[in-house]
């Protein structure tokens, strides 16, 4: 190629290179001049090209599907606590529920939740024990999420009972990356992809092209019998105990317990235990929820305020239940069942 034919090609290049420059900040400007959202949440509207809702509306996804999964500091902005847990005082007695929204207490008050039931009963059953409850469940977390976060904050939390409710979440489709490859990408390159994610329109629009219709299979974790074929989850069913299994060998080496209850959700009418349950045996401390849930629905009461979510009703039995593991581990009587069946501070429930 001769001299002037590079030059006419380098030309080319720089002018095609000037319209691209030219052509996003146009494109972004467009998009927010005229409110065009990009929606990526639940449950999403399939467009037949860009498989994802475009409206005027706010914005939604699911944060841990689109930016990778990540622990929040112990805030009560981040979890359902009226303070920030320092270390444990000497003579204390500290349980830590570890879990997800419905931990947390979605679609519940903050007070009904079955953490918050528990700290404010136990010591009533327990008089001689010095006891604090932290509710450490969020919105969207995973096993994996659950294991970080005892990890980066061993030290402060020290839990003697450690309390694990996953399972929803864990199984649902990570059609982007699971939790665990998530955390494998530099860090600089994740902070930079969240960071545009969030800000630029244009940015979240073509990430999500072919991609946001797989948030509309989260919906359906709960099901009559396994996940399909070769399911690319948040936390695989492996991941998953070996999670469950490192949280309790950390929390029993230090001479604590650690109690399991099992996720089950609601199918048609009936109980179903959650994905990674469905072989699942019950050790002496564990709650099998599907078994709880299903024997309330068989006299008569629900626990649910939706498919999954218990409702005030199923936090307290929850509470109680785990109540009666204490009871058995520390060698006291049971305390009674009344006592979580009614709420405890005096608000209706």
């Amino acid at each position: 190629m001769s001299g002037r034919g590079r030059m006419r090609l380098g030309k080319r290049l720089a002018f095609a290179l000037l319209t691209i420059l030219l052509l996003l900040p146009l494109t972004e400007l467009g998009l927010r001049l005229f409110n065009v959202t990009v929606d990526s949440g639940g449950p999403v509207f399939v467009d037949r090209v860009l498989y994802q809702s475009l409206g005027g509306k706010d914005a939604e996804w699911d944060e841990y599907i689109t930016l990778g999964a990540k622990v929040y500091p112990l805030t009560p902005q981040n979890y359902n606590i009226a303070r920030s847990p320092g270390s444990k005082p000497a003579g204390v007695t500290r349980i830590v529920a570890l879990g997800d929204s419905s931990t947390i207490g979605d679609q519940v008050q903050p007070h009904q939740a079955y953490p918050q039931v528990l700290g404010r009963t136990l010591p009533g059953c327990f008089p001689d024990a010095n006891i604090e409850v932290w509710n450490l469940g969020r919105h969207g977390y995973t096993s994996y999420q659950g294991r970080l976060l005892v990890e980066q904050l061993w030290e402060t939390l020290q839990p003697d009972v450690l309390i694990f409710y996953f399972g929803a979440n864990d199984a649902s489709p990570a059609p982007i990356r699971s939790d665990k490859e998530w955390s494998q990408v530099p860090a600089w390159s994740l902070s930079l992809h969240r960071k545009l994610y969030v800000n630029s329109r244009l940015y979240r629009l073509l990430r999500n092209v072919n991609v946001s219709y797989m948030r509309s299979r989260v919906q359906h974790v709960f099901r009559e019998g396994p996940l399909p074929m070769n399911p690319h989850c948040r936390v695989s069913e492996a991941d998953f105990r070996q999670n469950r299994d490192a949280l309790k060998a950390r929390v029993e080496a230090s001479g604590g317990s650690f109690i399991q209850i099992s996720s089950a959700g609601l199918t048609g009418e009936k109980i179903v235990p959650g994905p990674f349950f469905l072989e699942w045996q019950p050790g002496p401390r564990d709650i099998d929820l599907q078994a709880l849930f299903s024997a309330e629905r068989q006299a008569g009461r629900n626990p649910l305020a939706d498919t999954v979510h218990p409702n005030a009703h199923g936090h307290r039995l929850l509470a109680r239940e785990i109540a009666a593991r204490l009871a058995a581990m520390w060698g006291a009587e049971n305390c009674p069942a009344r006592a979580f069946m009614e709420d405890g501070d005096g608000r209706s429930g």
